[in-house]
């Protein structure tokens, strides 16, 4: 090796050390072993991106939280709730949990969808950007994490995420949709690396992109593509976002549907490389949560193996708490995790969004099912965080 090196001209030295200095920080080598094709171990040296000190304290603090308490989310928790939008005259920082409880939530569900979709002119966006910028500043001072998600449209059609044409091959390399692809990746990065606390330093987030993928109802979803092509889909998403457009401050979380997952290997089979995932997700909604406990509890297992985060990433009353019985929050949501060692370690929940008087997932004032909610996030195994 010293022979070698000494055959090297000055300036290539230089740069070899130069480069040394500028990868060390950020870059860390770990030594691993894998079975090769022919089912024969070998070793190999994989190149891994850190985080940023500020995500990697969001992956600790979310890594310790598990078994101490369930911190408890509501998507759009501040953009928007019944009768009420905070773009469009909403008194400041609304938000309906707060008015019922007192409290804002822990977790915060934000969708890119709100912005980046046909329906938004493109001179709205940067306006749009900012107030969510906002929210999600004012969220963090308040104690609180944020986990986005992105219902991205057809990119094939232009039409909703609901039009199944198939589109996942197009955007992948070498489909005619990529180069549009990686323009939709920068904006992201670019919005991600714009959120700054007071301090000017990064606020972490979560992004779960392309959810619930073994369900058949998006155009990312299994039955539209390969595990192999939904796999390269999200594995170039990370990478994109993470090592050539500079995002630091994210977590990457993978949330299939838990209605088709009765074992450990069944989710594994339907994950990308679990090296590039943060935090292994469930989304269910399901009339009560003793089967999304059961699930969980496999979800719990792989991430003590794996060294991740267990989280419960979407959930709730499947077609809206308006349906649901009244002691639903304490009976069927919070009683079957109680009384499961495991599923209870998960370290956060999150409910869908209040988006009219119709479909909604957390009760206001005057809603019959309030009282029994009161109950429940006075329950200290619930946590939400106080103004």
């Amino acid at each position: 090796m010293l022979r070698s090196l000494l055959t090297f001209s000055l300036p290539a030295l230089k740069l070899v050390f130069a480069l040394c200095l500028c990868i060390s920080p950020a870059l860390e080598a770990q030594a691993t072993s894998h079975l090769g094709a022919d089912g024969k171990s070998k070793s190999a040296v994989r190149i891994k991106s850190t985080r940023s000190p500020e995500a990697d304290a969001l992956f600790n603090q979310l890594k310790s939280q598990m078994g101490k308490g369930i911190l408890f989310g509501h998507q759009n928790a501040t953009l928007y709730g019944r009768g009420w939008h905070s773009a469009k005259g909403a008194p400041p920082d609304s938000c309906d949990i707060k008015e019922s409880t007192g409290c804002y939530p822990a977790v915060y569900g934000w969708d890119f969808n709100t912005i980046w979709n046909p329906m938004v002119p493109e001179s709205k966006i940067p306006q749009k950007l900012a107030h969510l910028r906002s929210l999600i500043k004012k969220a963090s001072k308040r104690g609180g994490i944020h986990a986005f998600s992105w219902h991205m449209w057809n990119p094939v059609t232009k039409q909703n995420f609901y039009d199944t044409t198939p589109a996942v091959k197009h955007i992948l390399p070498g489909g005619n949709k990529h180069e549009w692809f990686k323009k939709e990746l920068r904006r992201i990065a670019d919005f991600f690396r714009s959120l700054k606390d007071d301090r000017g330093n990064p606020i972490p987030v979560i992004f779960r992109p392309f959810h619930e993928h073994n369900l058949k109802c998006f155009w990312w979803s299994l039955a539209h593509c390969s595990k192999k092509q939904h796999s390269q889909l999200f594995e170039f998403t990370v990478r994109h976002l993470r090592d050539h457009l500079g995002v630091r401050n994210a977590l990457y979380a993978i949330s299939p549907s838990g209605k088709s997952i009765h074992s450990q290997e069944d989710y594994l089979s339907i994950a990308p490389d679990l090296d590039l995932v943060d935090v292994l997700g469930i989304d269910y909604y399901d009339i009560s949560n003793k089967q999304p406990v059961k699930v969980l509890e496999h979800v719990v297992r792989l991430s003590k193996k794996y060294n991740k985060i267990a989280a419960l990433t979407e959930c709730g009353y499947k077609k809206g708490l308006g349906e649901a019985p009244h002691d639903y929050y304490t009976q069927n949501f919070l009683k079957p995790f109680k009384n499961s060692s495991l599923a209870k370690e998960i370290a956060f929940c999150m409910v869908w969004q209040n988006a009219s008087a119709e479909s909604y997932w957390i009760p206001v004032k005057g809603d019959p099912h309030l009282k029994d909610f009161l109950n429940f996030c006075r329950d200290p195994f619930i946590i939400l965080r106080k103004d």
